[in-house]
C-alpha cells in the first residue's frame, strides 16, 4: 500500500557562508532599521543572518551577524520594514573548495505491500546540486534490507543506471556502488531509484556518499 521514507541522518561539510554583503542602492526614506532578509541553504543547513545600519534614511552598512553553512550559491537578499523603499544589496560569500565538500545521507525505506518506485531526491538534500552547483551524484556505500519481495535499485542519468536488485530475505552488501552515470543538467540532479516487486513487505537501509562536486 505504501513505502515510508525516513532519512536517519544527512551531513554536509564545506559548502559557502556568507562573507559579506555588498549595498547596490541604499534606498530612501527609512525611518528606521529594515531587517535584512537572508534565504536559508535550498535544502536546509544554516541559515545567515545581517543587519543593517541606516543614516539619514539611507541604508549605509550591513553587518553580517552569523554566515551560516551550506550555502552552494549566493542568496538573494532582501529588506522588509522599516519605512523605507529601493534598498538593495548582494551577497559576497566564503570561497568554497569542491574538492574539500564532503557529506553522506542514509535512509530507511520500509515497504508495507508496497511495488512502486521510490526517489531518494538529492536536490532535497544538504549541498545537493541546484543544476550548476552543490554535489551531482551519489554512490552507495551499503545497503541492508530484510524483504519478501526482490527489490531493484538504479541510478538515474544516462549510461549504466543499473545498481544492485537484491533477492527477498535478509542480507547486507558493504561493496561500494559507484554512480558511473551521466547526470542531467538540472536540480533533479544525482537521484536514486528504489523499486519494490508488487506487494513487497520489509525494509532497506541505505548509506549514501555525496560525489562529484561542483
Amino acid at each position: 500500500m505504501a513505502t515510508t521514507t525516513r532519512t536517519l541522518y544527512d551531513t554536509f561539510s564545506g559548502g559557502l557562508g556568507l562573507g559579506s554583503m555588498t549595498i547596490t542602492n541604499g534606498g530612501t526614506g527609512y525611518t528606521s532599521t529594515p531587517t535584512v532578509v537572508v534565504p536559508a541553504p535550498p535544502a536546509g543547513g544554516g541559515q545567515a543572518s545581517a543587519t543593517a545600519t541606516v543614516v539619514g534614511g539611507i541604508v549605509t552598512a550591513i553587518t553580517v551577524t552569523n554566515p551560516g553553512n551550506s550555502y552552494v550559491v549566493a542568496p538573494t537578499i532582501t529588506f522588509t520594514g522599516g519605512g523605507g523603499s529601493a534598498a538593495a544589496a548582494t551577497a559576497v560569500m566564503t570561497t568554497g573548495i569542491p574538492g574539500e565538500y564532503s557529506g553522506e545521507t542514509c535512509v530507511l525505506l520500509t515497504f508495507t505491500a508496497h511495488g512502486a518506485a521510490t526517489t531518494i531526491d538529492a536536490s532535497t538534500y544538504l549541498g545537493g546540486s541546484n543544476g550548476t552547483q552543490g554535489f551531482q551524484k551519489y554512490r552507495i556505500s551499503s545497503i541492508e534490507w530484510s524483504t519478501d519481495q526482490a527489490i531493484a535499485v538504479t541510478f538515474t542519468g544516462t549510461g549504466l543506471t543499473e545498481a544492485i536488485t537484491v533477492a527477498p530475505g535478509q542480507g547486507s552488501f558493504k561493496t561500494p556502488l559507484v554512480n558511473t552515470t551521466t547526470q542531467p543538467g538540472t536540480a533533479a540532479n544525482a537521484d536514486v531509484v528504489v523499486t519494490p516487486a508488487a506487494g513487497t513487505d520489509g525494509f532497506m537501509l541505505l548509506k549514501l556518499v555525496k560525489e562529484d562536486f561542483a
